[in-house]
């Protein structure tokens, strides 16, 4: 898991057919490496922000959310969840029994939020071990 960088685990056309700018925030915090992407839309309601994070010790059976459902992610095992504040849809996709990437799209109503979650996990999936 450490060779994963999450702003390489999105290509540049990827990013553009998720409404996504080129270049992501890389950041490190408690230990989980991420990435993030502000994808703006017509309206401050309707924008919301991308995260990939690679978390290289906890799996799938430590996704912390609500309406927790298992999920195929290509070849991988996966959940779908919602952030206990209710203002994220979350993909994790398993990597091995203690490792996960998760893609996280906050803002709005999370419900909205699970497209394109789940379109940005099927474009990170392929590259992961």
């Amino acid at each position: 898991m450490d060779d994963l960088d999450p702003c390489e685990l999105l290509s540049s056309s990827e990013l553009s057919r998720l409404g996504a700018p080129a270049q992501g925030e890389a950041e490190e915090l408690a230990g989980v490496r991420h990435c993030d992407w502000r994808v703006e839309k017509s309206s401050a309601a309707a924008s919301y922000t991308l995260s990939v994070q690679v978390l290289g010790k906890v799996g799938l059976a430590d996704v912390n959310g609500t309406g927790k459902q298992d999920i195929e992610v290509g070849s991988h095992k996966g959940v779908r969840s919602t952030r206990p504040s209710g203002v994220a849809c979350v993909v994790s996709i398993e990597v091995a029994e203690k490792a996960r990437v998760d893609v996280v799209v906050t803002g709005g109503e999370a419900a909205s939020r699970c497209g394109p979650a789940e379109e940005a996990a099927g474009f990170v999936e392929p590259r992961l071990p």
